[in-house]
């Protein structure tokens, strides 16, 4: 009978800690998958990650994956590959005055491998940004000669950008400038999307704003909307001090809505002394832009991560800011931030303000050079190249968020 007594105790313990577990947030992992890795170098195969220190002020390589197919834009090599799940080529777009021809259009023309495989020559300058559509239509974000460089001179400019239209064969279309396909080339352009519609959707920032330039599928353009600096939407009532950042700017998958997510600082001051100690970041906030309209429909706060350190017998909080790094097509908000473990997920939905938060973990030796990407269904893929070779990884996030 006593061990009878003490064992129902300890059932009773265990389950009172479970179902005080159960309100306690505590991040887990998500599952990590390596898809494939590539080598450093010049051929086909390989990347260059040699140039990073470049004039440009966008990332030398970023990865996107969609429907299984990964394609990953190296402006270093300016090349382009696009590859199966297996790591296996499929086509080669490359700059044939800075890249050797692929050995496989070299080799015997009964090897079947060889046979699937693609070449696309063309003379890219900086490719650093693409965006698939569903029809597999490539766009690439490119950069004119210098002696192709216009400038706004009311906006003290230099327009370079332009954006490369490859049909799915791989065949150069058009390119597509401010006004349209042959257009004026863009400001400096840091996101270009597309959406259920096959809309090309371009993100480009000037000294004084960033300027959204939307258009149909036939390249037509249908808006063009500036968000500018000096006039973003202000959560606070104080008088403070306030600086805002704008992290983001996505657009809807289905609705003609643009989601801009901004990071407010506030200005610390001394208590005593009242002198400046400079800024410190305090929130982040999310709006829904309505295009039809050009009003905010909404607005969602973004939790801050807040990290916990130690300094001989006091401890400290501090926030850190997240960086929104995409949206799905239904409504899962995804940001990130590094931490000590490598990187910290949050996904959160944007209709019920559900929200999940996942441990991402990416050791040391991997952080040489790292961008992701979201799918449209929710999958997040990553480059993290290490000193001896960049590993191509996907955490499947859209097992959490499913249909939610």
């Amino acid at each position: 009978k006593i061990k009878m007594k003490n064992l129902k105790k300890i059932l009773l313990v265990v389950f009172i800690g479970l179902l005080l577990g159960c309100g306690r947030e505590t991040p887990l992992e998500l599952e990590r998958e390596e898809k494939f890795s590539l080598n450093y170098g010049l051929f086909e195969n390989e990347l260059n990650l040699f140039n990073l220190n470049s004039t440009y002020s966008r990332p030398d390589t970023q990865i996107l994956m969609k429907e299984g197919i990964f394609y990953i834009v190296n402006s270093g090599g300016q090349k382009i590959l696009k590859l199966s799940s297996f790591g296996d080529l499929l086509t080669f777009f490359y700059n044939p005055e800075s890249n050797m021809e692929p050995s496989f259009m070299q080799n015997d023309s009964q090897d079947v491998k060889a046979t699937t495989r693609g070449a696309i020559k063309y003379p890219f300058n900086h490719p650093a940004l693409l965006t698939v559509n569903s029809s597999k239509h490539l766009f690439v974000v490119d950069s004119v000669l210098d002696e192709r460089i216009e400038y706004d001179h009311e906006e003290n400019l230099a327009l370079r950008d332009i954006i490369l239209h490859f049909d799915e064969n791989g065949t150069f279309i058009d390119y597509l400038g401010q006004e349209g396909f042959g257009g004026t080339p863009f400001p400096s352009i840091e996101g270009i999307h597309t959406n259920s519609s096959n809309d090309i959707i371009v993100v480009c920032r000037t000294q004084t704003s960033l300027k959204i330039y939307w258009y149909n599928n036939k390249g037509d353009l249908l808006y063009k909307i500036p968000i500018f600096f000096n006039a973003v939407p202000n959560p606070y009532e104080s008088s403070n001090k306030i600086f805002s950042s704008i992290d983001k700017i996505v657009p809807d998958f289905d609705e003609l809505y643009l989601y801009i997510k901004i990071d407010y600082y506030l200005e610390e001051k001394d208590a005593a002394t009242r002198a400046n100690l400079g800024v410190s970041y305090d929130k982040s906030c999310l709006y829904f832009l309505n295009i039809k309209t050009g009003k905010y429909d909404k607005k969602m706060d973004v939790d801050a991560y807040e990290e916990i350190e130690t300094s001989g017998t006091e401890t400290f909080t501090f926030k850190k800011v997240y960086e929104m790094i995409g949206i799905t097509e239904n409504g899962w908000c995804y940001l990130l931030t590094p931490t000590t473990k490598g990187y910290t997920l949050e996904m959160m939905n944007l209709k019920s303000q559900k929200k999940y938060k996942k441990d991402l973990i990416v050791s040391n030796d991997e952080t040489f050079y790292n961008t992701f990407h979201v799918s449209s269904k929710g999958i997040l893929s990553a480059i993290l190249a290490r000193d001896d070779k960049a590993l191509i990884v996907w955490w499947r996030a859209d097992k959490i968020i499913g249909d939610k």
